[in-house]
């Protein structure tokens, strides 16, 4: 069974997904700006499983990076 909060196949299935999610996190781009439909995606995600937004667009998107950064890199290395 998966971590409530780990990444799903859905989000990890495509390479130039993943490489653009890594770019992300490594502050290489900004996701909801260049790639608008991804980060809709991962904000719907986190959302539904239960991760609390505050309304503040710069805390928001580090929660979102934090949340995506342990999921990818420390929920699936183990």
């Amino acid at each position: 069974m998966a971590h409530p909060n780990s990444t799903t196949a859905t989000f990890l299935g495509d390479t130039c997904e993943r490489t653009i999610l890594e770019g992300a996190i490594n502050r290489n781009l900004v996701l909801d700006i260049e790639y608008p439909k991804v980060y809709n995606r991962i904000m719907r995600h986190y959302e539904d499983r239960g991760v609390d937004f505050y309304g503040n667009v710069d805390e928001d998107y580090e929660i979102l990076l934090d949340n995506l950064e342990s999921d990818l890199y420390y929920e699936c290395n183990p």
